[in-house]
């Protein structure tokens, strides 16, 4: 198999990974012995120890950087093909059935939007693949302030100490920021229908938009100040 095939293989495989994790490990590792530049030490370690979840994550990873795969290039697949166009919506709507099932006590989702609602542009055919990185992370923060919330509330400060729970706002207060932070990119796009790329998620988009955007003397200036 020649390895653009392979490449293309390999993003197909991460968009839509089989259920089972063993299956998912299988599956990787069949991938990573076709790969060219695979590390032959890594490859017989797994071939010895078979499954394990960190094997999983490991192999995961190798097999992106080996095909020099990002998020934005799997996301670009699923939506090209009309036989995944839903794969996006479920996955949000699964998503915020889990921020609800962490309402913390006494307060209230009355006034919850469901985030396709709330920013219509993500149903469109052309919205940016790299909005759909933001969503993802957005929701994964949310979920995370949730559970820290719910920790705060439920705290046993006889049992625990100070100390653990100025820990757990602290961190309750980093993903708050962190979702207000993606948020701020949506909302950008909202109103100017161009990606801002001020998070740090983005900004290795924003480094190549400006690279992209620099005329050949620009560029040539460019490397040589980098030097």
């Amino acid at each position: 198999m020649r390895q653009i095939e392979l490449r293309e293989s390999v993003i197909i495989f991460l968009g839509l990974p089989p259920k089972s994790k063993i299956e998912q490990f299988n599956k990787a590792f069949e991938l990573y012995r076709k790969s060219a530049n695979k590390n032959l030490g890594v490859e017989l370690r797994l071939n010895r120890s078979g499954f394990t979840e960190e094997g999983l994550e490991n192999l995961l990873y190798d097999l992106k950087k080996l095909h020099q795969i990002s998020d934005v290039d799997v996301l670009s697949y699923l939506k090209k093909n009309e036989t995944h166009k839903d794969i996006f919506e479920n996955l949000v709507e699964s998503s915020e059935a889990i921020i609800k099932s962490f309402k913390p006590k006494n307060d209230t989702f009355d006034d919850f939007v469901p985030i396709r609602k709330e920013y219509p542009f993500l149903n469109d055919k052309d919205c940016p693949d790299e909005l759909f990185i933001v969503v993802g992370k957005k929701i994964a923060a949310w979920k995370r302030y949730q559970e820290l919330h719910e920790k705060i509330q439920n705290f046993d400060g006889e049992k625990n100490g100070e100390e653990v729970l100025t820990q757990l706002t602290a961190q309750a207060t980093a993903e708050y920021e962190e979702n207000k932070a993606l948020e701020s990119e949506l909302k950008y796009y909202a109103e100017h229908k161009e990606v801002l790329a001020a998070h740090p998620v983005l900004v290795e988009l924003r480094i190549k938009k400006d690279v992209e955007a620099m005329s050949n003397a620009e560029l040539h200036k460019y490397v040589q100040s980098s030097k």
